[in-house]
């Protein structure tokens, strides 16, 4: 536990990742930076990635006593170790990453996915609507009888459902990201990880854009299904998971045809403009609220013609 203002700010993209989006064109002597956009257009702004994405306390827990409990934000942190290693002795080189890494390059992802601010929120207002609805079932709970309580009480012990307890919904309410999070990646990660990894590489002058949710999901056979199989689902087997790893280089998840178990050696794959702009207008779509970029004016960006 801790007390104090240890670690209370706190970044939700990782500095080791936004790193890879430094300019090039940095003068000597001064601190690396990137290139922020909003994500509707207008001009950009320069910032170091240690000054960039941050918020204080987003994965802190508060204790009855006072203290901040720190284990989220450290268990993070140890998962960004050696991030940058990764993609430039391994992912950079094309070669082949040993099982442990590759488990960790997809712990990552599924991480990156569940720690912004965009994640938070969303979820903050799925389950504000099962609070109000809860709350709304207490009040009128409260003008039955003794004897309609238990007849209702012995209708709702024939579900077979996961339950939860109201008090349960109000702390993921209040706090999604600490409580969502570390069960997001016991579900996921395992699937995850015997999906086909394929490294996208460019070949042209189009670069990878990022953004503050750098992960995006989307499955193009979506709209096909009926509206309540219209999710981006890890069990569609279109389901498409993309996050950018650098300028050069985006990991894409995605299911092998037919489907398979077990870890499957990375692809590396070299692709056009087209594909470079495609993905980048996925990352601006799925932006919470801003893109980064390596460079003050990307080439025409026509990742801004986009609609989510």
């Amino acid at each position: 536990m801790a007390k104090g203002r240890s670690k209370k700010k706190q970044h939700y993209v990782p500095r080791a990742y936004l790193s890879a989006w430094t300019d090039s064109a940095t003068p000597a002597g001064q601190t690396p930076y990137i290139w922020i956009f909003e994500k509707e257009g207008g001009p950009g702004k320069r910032k170091s990635p240690e000054k960039t994405f941050t918020e204080t306390d987003i994965y802190t827990i508060p204790m009855l006593d006072g203290s901040r409990d720190l284990r989220l934000e450290d268990g993070l942190q140890q998962l960004e170790q050696g991030i940058g290693t990764l993609r430039r002795e391994f992912l950079e080189e094309r070669r082949q990453l040993p099982t442990v890494r590759h488990i960790k390059l997809i712990a990552f992802l599924s991480a990156l996915q569940a720690r912004t601010p965009a994640f938070r929120e969303h979820h903050r207002s799925q389950y504000q609507k099962l609070l109000k609805i809860g709350d709304e079932i207490l009040a009128q709970m409260a003008t039955k009888t003794l004897e309609e309580r238990r007849r209702i009480g012995a209708l709702s012990s024939l579900s077979n459902g996961q339950r939860m307890t109201m008090d349960q919904v109000r702390e993921i309410a209040e706090r999604p990201i600490q409580a969502l999070l570390p069960r997001f990646l016991r579900v996921e990660v395992p699937i995850l990880v015997q999906m086909q990894s394929t490294i996208l590489c460019a070949t042209g002058n189009a670069e990878f854009i990022t953004s503050d949710a750098p992960v995006s999901r989307y499955d193009p056979e979506a709209q096909k299904r009926p509206l309540q199989f219209r999710s981006a689902g890890l069990a569609f087997p279109t389901i498409e998971i993309v996050m950018p790893l650098s300028p050069r280089m985006a990991l894409l998840v995605h299911h092998t045809q037919p489907m398979s178990r077990g870890i499957k050696p990375i692809v590396y794959c070299n692709v056009e403009e087209e594909i470079v702009e495609e993905v980048n207008r996925r990352t601006r779509a799925f932006a919470h609220e801003h893109v980064v970029s390596s460079h003050a004016r990307p080439a025409g960006r026509p990742w801004l013609r986009c609609r989510r």
